[in-house]
């Protein structure tokens, strides 16, 4: 019977201290991951994304879509305007939603973002139109933010 006490006490004290590093684990990489920087560093080297910028194939033709105007119309949804909310392109401020909707130009390999931290309140957007040579993002791509900012990904020409 001593035997089984025994057993069950440093069973408990092993699985105590596997849920206290567990945990711990969980709560630091929960904090390492919202840290923005750790974001854009996995954000920039997430695959799905599509190739890195500089390796964006680049067509000779002249009548190609990557020597067109190339721009991204982007609408807030559920309000009229959110002047606070602003579209940004590799890190600069392109535009604000003074009105409903803004449109950017973009160029091939460009990172997009919605900064949104001066509201408190979920903000959502809808990429409405992409010009005909953009393959991302794709138009009807629906993001929403939380006091931050949202990453749209890199612009992918077909």
């Amino acid at each position: 019977m001593d035997f089984f006490l025994r057993l069950a006490r440093r069973l408990e004290s092993g699985l105590t201290w596997v849920a206290v590093v567990c945990l711990t684990g969980l709560a630091l990489s929960q904090g390492w991951l919202a840290d923005g920087a750790t974001r854009r560093w996995l954000a920039f080297m997430d695959p799905a994304d599509g190739p890195l910028p500089d390796a964006v194939p680049v067509s000779a033709s002249p009548t190609d879509a990557s020597t067109a105007r190339l721009e991204v119309i982007i609408r807030v949804e559920g309000r009229e305007r959110a002047p606070g909310a602003v579209v940004m392109v590799n890190g600069r401020r392109k535009a604000a939603f003074e009105g409903k909707v803004a449109v950017i130009p973009v160029g091939p390999g460009d990172r997009l973002s919605i900064d949104a931290r001066g509201y408190r309140e979920p903000l959502a957007f809808r990429i409405v139109r992409v010009s005909p040579g953009i393959m991302r993002p794709a138009g009807g791509q629906r993001v929403t933010t939380t006091a931050g900012v949202a990453d749209l990904g890199s612009v992918l020409l077909r």
